[in-house]
Protein backbone atom coordinates (compact mmCIF):
# COMPACT_ATOMS: atom_id res chain seq x y z
CA UNK A 1 0.00 0.00 0.00
CA UNK A 2 3.13 2.45 1.21
CA UNK A 3 4.96 1.30 -2.09
CA UNK A 4 1.47 2.28 -4.57
CA UNK A 5 0.93 5.80 -2.42
CA UNK A 6 4.76 6.37 -3.05
CA UNK A 7 5.18 5.80 -6.34
CA UNK A 8 1.40 7.62 -7.43
CA UNK A 9 2.92 10.62 -5.39
CA UNK A 10 6.48 10.73 -7.17
CA UNK A 11 4.42 10.52 -10.39
CA UNK A 12 2.39 13.86 -9.61
CA UNK A 13 5.56 15.34 -8.20
CA UNK A 14 7.64 14.88 -11.57
CA UNK A 15 4.26 15.48 -13.85
CA UNK A 16 3.87 19.03 -11.89
CA UNK A 17 7.51 20.02 -11.76
CA UNK A 18 7.43 19.29 -15.69
CA UNK A 19 4.87 21.65 -15.84
CA UNK A 20 6.31 24.34 -13.88
CA UNK A 21 10.07 24.29 -14.68
CA UNK A 22 11.48 24.66 -18.09
CA UNK A 23 13.61 22.41 -19.47
CA UNK A 24 16.71 23.65 -20.46
CA UNK A 25 16.11 23.83 -24.18
CA UNK A 26 12.74 25.49 -23.14
CA UNK A 27 14.21 27.85 -21.37
CA UNK A 28 17.41 28.48 -24.03
CA UNK A 29 14.08 29.37 -26.81
CA UNK A 30 12.73 31.92 -24.35
CA UNK A 31 16.00 33.28 -23.57
CA UNK A 32 16.84 33.37 -27.05
CA UNK A 33 14.58 33.42 -29.40
CA UNK A 34 15.11 32.29 -33.11
CA UNK A 35 13.58 31.28 -36.30
CA UNK A 36 13.09 27.50 -36.78
CA UNK A 37 12.22 24.41 -34.72
CA UNK A 38 12.86 24.32 -31.32
CA UNK A 39 12.51 21.08 -29.06
CA UNK A 40 10.09 21.16 -25.96
CA UNK A 41 9.89 18.47 -23.35
CA UNK A 42 6.83 17.84 -22.21
CA UNK A 43 5.10 15.03 -19.33
CA UNK A 44 2.56 12.58 -21.06
CA UNK A 45 -0.66 12.76 -19.17
CA UNK A 46 -1.33 11.76 -15.53
CA UNK A 47 -2.75 8.57 -15.97
CA UNK A 48 0.10 7.59 -18.31
CA UNK A 49 3.06 8.71 -15.97
CA UNK A 50 1.54 6.46 -13.33
CA UNK A 51 1.67 3.95 -15.33
CA UNK A 52 4.27 4.09 -17.24
CA UNK A 53 6.85 5.32 -14.48
CA UNK A 54 6.55 9.23 -15.84
CA UNK A 55 8.05 8.50 -19.31
CA UNK A 56 8.72 11.66 -20.89
CA UNK A 57 8.20 12.80 -24.42
CA UNK A 58 9.56 15.40 -27.26
CA UNK A 59 7.22 17.49 -29.35
CA UNK A 60 8.23 19.83 -32.14
CA UNK A 61 6.74 23.22 -32.86
CA UNK A 62 7.77 25.13 -35.72
CA UNK A 63 8.00 29.25 -35.66
CA UNK A 64 7.31 30.87 -38.84
CA UNK A 65 9.36 33.66 -39.46
CA UNK A 66 6.88 37.03 -38.95
CA UNK A 67 7.78 38.33 -42.90
CA UNK A 68 6.76 34.76 -44.11
CA UNK A 69 3.81 34.63 -42.50
CA UNK A 70 0.36 35.14 -44.13
CA UNK A 71 -1.34 38.24 -43.54
CA UNK A 72 -4.21 37.09 -41.19
CA UNK A 73 -7.62 38.27 -41.10
CA UNK A 74 -7.30 38.13 -37.35
CA UNK A 75 -6.69 40.46 -34.77
CA UNK A 76 -2.79 40.49 -34.26
CA UNK A 77 -1.26 40.02 -30.28
CA UNK A 78 1.90 41.10 -29.87
CA UNK A 79 3.94 39.13 -27.43
CA UNK A 80 7.38 40.70 -25.97
CA UNK A 81 9.98 37.71 -24.99
CA UNK A 82 11.56 37.62 -21.36
CA UNK A 83 14.94 38.63 -21.94
CA UNK A 84 18.10 36.62 -20.98
CA UNK A 85 19.49 36.73 -17.73
CA UNK A 86 23.23 36.07 -19.39
CA UNK A 87 22.42 38.38 -22.13
CA UNK A 88 21.17 41.81 -21.00
CA UNK A 89 20.28 43.15 -24.98
CA UNK A 90 16.76 43.00 -25.59
CA UNK A 91 14.83 41.24 -28.10
CA UNK A 92 11.30 41.24 -29.18
CA UNK A 93 9.63 38.76 -31.14
CA UNK A 94 6.17 39.27 -32.88
CA UNK A 95 3.86 36.06 -33.10
CA UNK A 96 0.74 36.15 -34.74
CA UNK A 97 -2.23 34.38 -33.18
CA UNK A 98 -5.24 33.46 -35.08
CA UNK A 99 -8.03 34.87 -32.17
CA UNK A 100 -11.06 36.36 -33.32
CA UNK A 101 -10.77 40.18 -33.55
CA UNK A 102 -12.68 41.77 -30.07
CA UNK A 103 -14.80 44.36 -32.38
CA UNK A 104 -15.96 43.81 -35.48
CA UNK A 105 -16.07 46.19 -38.55
CA UNK A 106 -19.59 47.22 -38.16
CA UNK A 107 -19.40 47.82 -34.78
CA UNK A 108 -16.10 50.02 -35.20
CA UNK A 109 -18.23 51.90 -38.52
CA UNK A 110 -21.40 52.08 -35.93
CA UNK A 111 -18.86 53.80 -32.81
CA UNK A 112 -16.88 56.47 -35.50
CA UNK A 113 -20.77 57.67 -37.00
CA UNK A 114 -21.82 57.75 -33.11
CA UNK A 115 -19.18 59.87 -32.60
CA UNK A 116 -19.77 62.30 -35.68
CA UNK A 117 -23.71 61.80 -35.37
CA UNK A 118 -25.47 65.10 -34.73
CA UNK A 119 -28.61 65.95 -33.80
CA UNK A 120 -31.51 65.53 -35.80
CA UNK A 121 -33.24 68.92 -37.52
CA UNK A 122 -36.54 69.38 -38.38
CA UNK A 123 -37.74 71.38 -41.05
CA UNK A 124 -40.92 73.49 -40.20
CA UNK A 125 -43.31 75.07 -42.76
CA UNK A 126 -44.46 78.30 -41.91
CA UNK A 127 -47.10 80.80 -43.89
CA UNK A 128 -46.57 83.87 -44.65
CA UNK A 129 -50.03 85.31 -45.41
CA UNK A 130 -51.23 88.65 -44.04
CA UNK A 131 -53.09 87.00 -41.38
CA UNK A 132 -50.17 84.72 -40.04
CA UNK A 133 -47.66 88.08 -39.82
CA UNK A 134 -46.27 88.52 -37.55
CA UNK A 135 -44.79 84.97 -37.27
CA UNK A 136 -43.59 82.95 -34.58
CA UNK A 137 -39.74 81.64 -34.23
CA UNK A 138 -38.08 82.44 -37.36
CA UNK A 139 -35.33 84.07 -35.56
CA UNK A 140 -34.60 81.02 -33.84
CA UNK A 141 -34.48 79.07 -37.31
CA UNK A 142 -30.51 77.91 -38.13
CA UNK A 143 -30.94 78.22 -42.24
CA UNK A 144 -34.24 79.77 -42.98
CA UNK A 145 -35.94 79.39 -46.60
CA UNK A 146 -38.53 81.68 -48.70
CA UNK A 147 -39.89 80.99 -51.44
CA UNK A 148 -42.72 82.16 -53.64
CA UNK A 149 -45.19 79.73 -53.09
CA UNK A 150 -48.43 81.01 -54.46
CA UNK A 151 -49.24 85.25 -54.96
CA UNK A 152 -47.20 85.04 -51.67
CA UNK A 153 -43.85 83.69 -50.27
CA UNK A 154 -43.70 81.28 -47.59
CA UNK A 155 -40.87 79.64 -45.47
CA UNK A 156 -39.27 76.74 -44.17
CA UNK A 157 -37.07 76.88 -41.22
CA UNK A 158 -34.46 74.39 -40.25
CA UNK A 159 -34.02 74.02 -36.74
CA UNK A 160 -31.59 71.85 -34.82
CA UNK A 161 -31.59 72.68 -31.09
CA UNK A 162 -35.11 70.69 -30.54
CA UNK A 163 -34.78 71.36 -26.82
CA UNK A 164 -35.35 74.82 -26.99
CA UNK A 165 -38.93 75.77 -26.21
CA UNK A 166 -40.27 78.56 -28.11
CA UNK A 167 -43.45 78.74 -30.34
CA UNK A 168 -43.21 78.13 -34.27
CA UNK A 169 -45.90 78.53 -36.49
CA UNK A 170 -48.49 79.55 -37.93
CA UNK A 171 -47.56 76.05 -39.66
CA UNK A 172 -48.67 75.49 -43.27
CA UNK A 173 -48.95 72.92 -46.05
CA UNK A 174 -46.45 70.95 -47.61
CA UNK A 175 -45.02 72.07 -51.04
CA UNK A 176 -42.49 69.06 -53.56
CA UNK A 177 -39.66 72.41 -53.40
CA UNK A 178 -39.26 72.68 -49.54
CA UNK A 179 -39.62 69.25 -49.43
CA UNK A 180 -36.76 68.42 -52.01
CA UNK A 181 -34.77 71.16 -50.31
CA UNK A 182 -35.16 69.48 -46.93
CA UNK A 183 -33.76 66.66 -47.87
CA UNK A 184 -30.22 68.17 -48.00
CA UNK A 185 -30.56 68.23 -44.14
CA UNK A 186 -31.85 64.71 -43.51
CA UNK A 187 -34.59 66.80 -41.86
CA UNK A 188 -37.51 65.57 -40.68
CA UNK A 189 -40.41 67.98 -42.52
CA UNK A 190 -43.37 69.44 -39.98
CA UNK A 191 -46.32 70.45 -42.19
CA UNK A 192 -50.32 70.22 -42.32
CA UNK A 193 -51.67 68.70 -45.22
CA UNK A 194 -50.07 69.87 -48.18
CA UNK A 195 -50.78 70.03 -51.87
CA UNK A 196 -50.60 66.96 -54.42
CA UNK A 197 -47.15 67.18 -55.52
CA UNK A 198 -46.24 67.93 -52.45
CA UNK A 199 -47.62 64.76 -50.47
CA UNK A 200 -46.49 62.79 -53.62
CA UNK A 201 -43.00 64.02 -53.02
CA UNK A 202 -43.10 62.83 -49.34
CA UNK A 203 -44.70 59.31 -50.21
CA UNK A 204 -42.68 58.91 -53.15
CA UNK A 205 -39.24 59.84 -50.97
CA UNK A 206 -40.27 58.24 -47.96
CA UNK A 207 -39.34 61.24 -46.12
CA UNK A 208 -39.72 60.83 -42.30
CA UNK A 209 -42.52 64.06 -42.22
CA UNK A 210 -44.88 65.05 -39.06
CA UNK A 211 -48.17 66.47 -40.38
CA UNK A 212 -51.15 67.69 -38.42
CA UNK A 213 -53.65 66.19 -40.66
CA UNK A 214 -52.70 62.73 -40.10
CA UNK A 215 -53.42 63.21 -36.51
CA UNK A 216 -49.91 63.64 -35.56
CA UNK A 217 -48.71 64.94 -32.30
CA UNK A 218 -47.18 68.09 -30.96
CA UNK A 219 -48.81 71.03 -32.59
CA UNK A 220 -51.85 73.33 -31.11
CA UNK A 221 -53.91 75.62 -32.18
CA UNK A 222 -54.50 79.21 -30.44
CA UNK A 223 -58.26 80.87 -30.21
CA UNK A 224 -56.51 84.45 -31.31
CA UNK A 225 -56.22 84.19 -35.01
CA UNK A 226 -58.80 82.02 -37.04
CA UNK A 227 -58.36 78.81 -39.16
CA UNK A 228 -55.95 77.90 -40.90
CA UNK A 229 -53.57 80.85 -39.39
CA UNK A 230 -53.60 79.69 -35.78
CA UNK A 231 -51.54 75.98 -35.86
CA UNK A 232 -48.48 76.42 -33.81
CA UNK A 233 -45.57 73.64 -32.46
CA UNK A 234 -42.91 73.46 -29.97
CA UNK A 235 -39.44 71.72 -30.46
CA UNK A 236 -39.69 69.45 -27.69
CA UNK A 237 -43.11 68.15 -28.41
CA UNK A 238 -41.98 67.71 -31.84
CA UNK A 239 -39.22 65.72 -30.93
CA UNK A 240 -41.49 63.55 -28.82
CA UNK A 241 -43.74 62.85 -31.58
CA UNK A 242 -40.32 61.80 -33.55
CA UNK A 243 -39.36 59.18 -30.54
CA UNK A 244 -42.96 58.22 -31.09
CA UNK A 245 -42.83 58.02 -34.52
CA UNK A 246 -39.42 55.91 -34.16
CA UNK A 247 -37.47 58.09 -36.51
CA UNK A 248 -34.16 58.39 -36.41
CA UNK A 249 -33.30 61.44 -33.21
CA UNK A 250 -29.31 61.55 -34.89
CA UNK A 251 -27.76 62.44 -38.55
CA UNK A 252 -24.49 61.95 -39.60
CA UNK A 253 -25.03 64.88 -42.38
CA UNK A 254 -23.23 67.73 -41.09
CA UNK A 255 -24.49 71.28 -41.86
CA UNK A 256 -24.54 71.67 -45.43
CA UNK A 257 -22.87 74.91 -45.56
CA UNK A 258 -19.14 76.08 -45.33
CA UNK A 259 -18.28 78.51 -42.11
CA UNK A 260 -15.39 80.57 -41.51
CA UNK A 261 -13.77 80.10 -38.21
CA UNK A 262 -14.39 83.41 -36.55
CA UNK A 263 -16.84 85.87 -38.12
CA UNK A 264 -15.02 88.20 -40.65
CA UNK A 265 -16.15 91.88 -41.34
CA UNK A 266 -16.24 93.25 -44.88
CA UNK A 267 -12.60 94.56 -44.23
CA UNK A 268 -10.90 91.75 -43.31
CA UNK A 269 -13.07 89.53 -46.08
CA UNK A 270 -11.59 92.24 -48.57
CA UNK A 271 -8.06 91.99 -46.89
CA UNK A 272 -7.96 88.32 -47.25
CA UNK A 273 -8.77 88.46 -50.84
CA UNK A 274 -12.26 87.96 -51.18
CA UNK A 275 -13.71 89.64 -53.88
CA UNK A 276 -17.07 91.57 -53.43
CA UNK A 277 -17.86 95.41 -51.57
CA UNK A 278 -18.77 96.94 -48.50
CA UNK A 279 -22.75 97.60 -48.35
CA UNK A 280 -25.22 98.61 -46.08
CA UNK A 281 -28.76 98.14 -47.79
CA UNK A 282 -30.64 95.17 -49.63
CA UNK A 283 -34.27 95.36 -50.48
CA UNK A 284 -36.05 92.70 -52.75
CA UNK A 285 -39.94 94.29 -53.58
CA UNK A 286 -41.37 90.76 -53.80
CA UNK A 287 -45.21 92.65 -54.19
CA UNK A 288 -46.47 96.44 -53.69
CA UNK A 289 -47.57 95.00 -50.10
CA UNK A 290 -44.50 92.81 -49.14
CA UNK A 291 -40.98 94.24 -49.57
CA UNK A 292 -38.54 92.34 -47.59
CA UNK A 293 -34.92 94.46 -46.59
CA UNK A 294 -32.06 94.37 -44.83
CA UNK A 295 -30.11 96.35 -42.56
CA UNK A 296 -26.51 96.17 -42.01
CA UNK A 297 -25.75 96.54 -38.30
CA UNK A 298 -21.89 96.78 -38.00
CA UNK A 299 -21.41 96.83 -34.60
CA UNK A 300 -23.12 93.06 -34.61
CA UNK A 301 -21.55 92.21 -37.82
CA UNK A 302 -25.15 91.31 -38.87
CA UNK A 303 -28.32 92.28 -40.80
CA UNK A 304 -31.56 93.34 -39.78
CA UNK A 305 -34.29 91.62 -41.40
CA UNK A 306 -36.79 94.25 -42.74
CA UNK A 307 -40.74 94.22 -43.34
CA UNK A 308 -42.13 97.08 -45.13
CA UNK A 309 -39.12 98.93 -43.78
CA UNK A 310 -39.61 98.03 -40.10
CA UNK A 311 -37.55 95.41 -37.95
CA UNK A 312 -39.30 92.45 -38.89
CA UNK A 313 -40.42 91.22 -34.93
CA UNK A 314 -41.37 88.06 -33.43
CA UNK A 315 -45.21 87.97 -32.72
CA UNK A 316 -44.58 86.16 -29.18
CA UNK A 317 -41.53 88.28 -27.70
CA UNK A 318 -40.68 90.95 -29.87
CA UNK A 319 -37.13 89.36 -30.86
CA UNK A 320 -36.18 90.96 -33.87
CA UNK A 321 -34.84 88.53 -36.81
CA UNK A 322 -31.60 89.07 -37.75
CA UNK A 323 -29.57 87.25 -40.20
CA UNK A 324 -25.01 86.72 -40.51
CA UNK A 325 -25.73 85.90 -43.56
CA UNK A 326 -28.17 86.50 -46.61
CA UNK A 327 -28.42 84.47 -49.41
CA UNK A 328 -30.71 85.15 -52.75
CA UNK A 329 -30.73 82.38 -55.29
CA UNK A 330 -32.02 83.48 -58.75
CA UNK A 331 -33.97 80.45 -60.42
CA UNK A 332 -36.29 79.69 -63.28
CA UNK A 333 -39.54 79.07 -62.14
CA UNK A 334 -43.34 79.32 -63.48
CA UNK A 335 -46.73 79.59 -62.48
CA UNK A 336 -48.41 75.88 -63.48
CA UNK A 337 -52.04 75.83 -62.59
CA UNK A 338 -54.97 78.49 -61.63
CA UNK A 339 -54.16 78.27 -57.86
CA UNK A 340 -51.02 79.69 -58.62
CA UNK A 341 -48.59 77.24 -57.60
CA UNK A 342 -45.04 77.38 -58.83
CA UNK A 343 -42.72 74.92 -60.00
CA UNK A 344 -38.81 75.44 -60.27
CA UNK A 345 -35.70 74.33 -61.22
CA UNK A 346 -33.46 73.74 -57.91
CA UNK A 347 -31.08 71.83 -59.92
CA UNK A 348 -30.30 74.04 -62.91
CA UNK A 349 -27.58 76.47 -61.41
CA UNK A 350 -27.72 80.27 -61.83
CA UNK A 351 -26.39 83.23 -60.62
CA UNK A 352 -26.73 84.76 -57.03
CA UNK A 353 -25.99 87.63 -54.17
CA UNK A 354 -24.58 86.91 -50.87
CA UNK A 355 -24.16 88.85 -48.55
CA UNK A 356 -22.10 88.07 -45.48
CA UNK A 357 -21.83 90.81 -42.96
CA UNK A 358 -21.30 94.03 -44.68
CA UNK A 359 -20.16 92.08 -47.44
CA UNK A 360 -21.54 91.88 -50.60
CA UNK A 361 -20.27 88.91 -53.12
CA UNK A 362 -21.87 88.20 -56.98
CA UNK A 363 -21.31 84.70 -57.71
CA UNK A 364 -23.18 81.75 -58.78
CA UNK A 365 -24.79 78.57 -57.16
CA UNK A 366 -24.52 75.07 -57.93
CA UNK A 367 -26.73 71.90 -56.88
CA UNK A 368 -25.01 68.50 -56.20
CA UNK A 369 -26.81 65.57 -57.50
CA UNK A 370 -26.39 63.13 -54.91
CA UNK A 371 -26.52 65.10 -51.77
CA UNK A 372 -28.91 67.40 -52.77
CA UNK A 373 -26.29 70.19 -51.23
CA UNK A 374 -26.26 74.07 -52.78
CA UNK A 375 -23.04 74.85 -53.58
CA UNK A 376 -21.98 78.76 -53.62
CA UNK A 377 -19.00 80.40 -55.82
CA UNK A 378 -17.51 83.76 -55.61
CA UNK A 379 -16.93 85.43 -59.26
CA UNK A 380 -13.74 83.21 -59.33
CA UNK A 381 -15.86 80.11 -58.50
CA UNK A 382 -13.66 79.79 -55.82
CA UNK A 383 -15.87 78.24 -52.73
CA UNK A 384 -17.57 80.78 -50.71
CA UNK A 385 -17.47 80.55 -46.58
CA UNK A 386 -20.31 82.05 -44.39
CA UNK A 387 -19.73 83.60 -41.11
CA UNK A 388 -20.58 81.40 -38.14
CA UNK A 389 -24.42 81.71 -37.51
CA UNK A 390 -27.52 81.55 -38.91
CA UNK A 391 -27.95 81.60 -43.14
CA UNK A 392 -31.18 83.56 -44.59
CA UNK A 393 -32.44 82.16 -48.09
CA UNK A 394 -34.47 83.84 -50.95
CA UNK A 395 -34.99 81.91 -53.92
CA UNK A 396 -36.32 84.38 -56.80
CA UNK A 397 -36.54 84.50 -60.08
CA UNK A 398 -34.34 85.32 -62.58
CA UNK A 399 -35.24 88.72 -63.38
CA UNK A 400 -36.50 89.93 -59.98
CA UNK A 401 -35.22 93.42 -59.29
CA UNK A 402 -33.31 93.74 -55.78
CA UNK A 403 -31.85 96.93 -54.62
CA UNK A 404 -27.99 96.95 -52.94
CA UNK A 405 -27.75 100.42 -51.55
CA UNK A 406 -28.79 102.50 -54.45
CA UNK A 407 -28.05 100.16 -57.57
CA UNK A 408 -30.48 97.76 -58.66
CA UNK A 409 -29.32 93.98 -59.47
CA UNK A 410 -31.28 91.90 -62.28
CA UNK A 411 -30.34 88.69 -64.29
CA UNK A 412 -32.62 87.36 -67.33
CA UNK A 413 -30.55 84.63 -67.95
CA UNK A 414 -28.12 82.32 -65.58
CA UNK A 415 -24.16 82.85 -65.25
CA UNK A 416 -22.40 80.01 -66.56
CA UNK A 417 -21.85 77.47 -63.25
CA UNK A 418 -19.19 75.91 -62.00
CA UNK A 419 -20.02 72.29 -63.01
CA UNK A 420 -22.25 71.51 -66.10
CA UNK A 421 -25.77 70.95 -64.87
CA UNK A 422 -28.64 69.23 -66.78
CA UNK A 423 -32.12 70.07 -66.27
CA UNK A 424 -34.37 68.47 -63.50
CA UNK A 425 -36.60 66.58 -65.37
CA UNK A 426 -40.20 68.77 -65.07
CA UNK A 427 -43.09 66.83 -63.50
CA UNK A 428 -46.18 66.38 -65.67
CA UNK A 429 -49.42 67.24 -64.96
CA UNK A 430 -51.06 70.57 -63.29
CA UNK A 431 -51.41 70.65 -59.35
CA UNK A 432 -54.76 70.62 -57.98
CA UNK A 433 -55.41 70.80 -53.99
CA UNK A 434 -56.18 67.38 -52.01
CA UNK A 435 -58.83 66.52 -50.10
CA UNK A 436 -56.08 66.14 -47.39
CA UNK A 437 -54.53 69.80 -47.93
CA UNK A 438 -57.74 71.59 -47.85
CA UNK A 439 -56.41 73.31 -45.03
CA UNK A 440 -53.99 74.91 -47.35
Amino acid sequence: MYKHFFTSFMAIAVFASALCVPSPARADAINNPVNGTVTVEMNPQASQVVQAGAETATSSIEITPAEEQPAAPTATVEITAIPSVADTATSETAVKADIPAAVSAEETQAAQTAETALGRPIAIMVENEPPARPQSGLYAAKILFEIQAEEVTRFMGVYYDLTKSFEIGPIRSARHYFVDISTMFDAVYVHVGGSPMGLAEIAERKINNINDIKGDRGFYRTSERRTPHNLYAKLPNLKKEMERKKYRTETAKPIPFEFTDTKLTSAQLLEKGIQGAQISNVIIPYSRGYKVGYEFNAQENNFTRLYNGRPFKDHRDSTTVKADNVVIMRCNMHIIDEQMRHEMDLYQGGTCEIFIGGHFIAGTWDRDRSSGVFKYYDSSLNDVKFNPGNIIVHIIKPDQIITVDDQTYSYERKAKAKKGKAAKKNRQGSETESEEGAVD
